[in-house]
């Protein structure tokens, strides 16, 4: 398969994941997926697919991936620079986001 093809066939495969995650939500993606969404946002024109099945294999779960020094996300091939800054800024919002929903609540302990 040529580079132009390959390209396409990638784009697509990104285009139906953004699509089916503004129909959807999360609802039906598997973590596998979720991070290779994530690796696109630095990666615009390569396979995200392998590393974010590695990153997962690597270290066991969607949340100790986000959770994941830079150095260490880094050692996985197709993880570079970009990459590890989307996954840890997603990962810093999330965080602020849990913290401002929790501020002011009361729970039953």
């Amino acid at each position: 398969m040529e580079k132009e093809d390959w390209q396409k066939k990638g784009s697509g495969h990104r285009q139906r994941l953004r699509d089916r995650f503004l129909e959807r939500g999360l609802d039906g993606f598997s973590d596998a997926e979720i991070v290779e969404l994530l690796l696109s946002f630095g990666t615009p024109r390569s396979d995200c697919k392998e590393p974010a099945r590695k990153a997962l294999k690597v270290f066991g779960s969607l949340s100790a991936v986000l959770e994941e020094p830079l150095p260490s996300l880094r050692k996985i091939d197709g993880i570079g620079p970009k990459n590890a800054f989307a996954i840890h800024f997603i990962q810093a919002v999330a965080r602020r986001y849990l913290k401002n929903r929790l501020e002011g609540k009361r729970y039953l302990h």
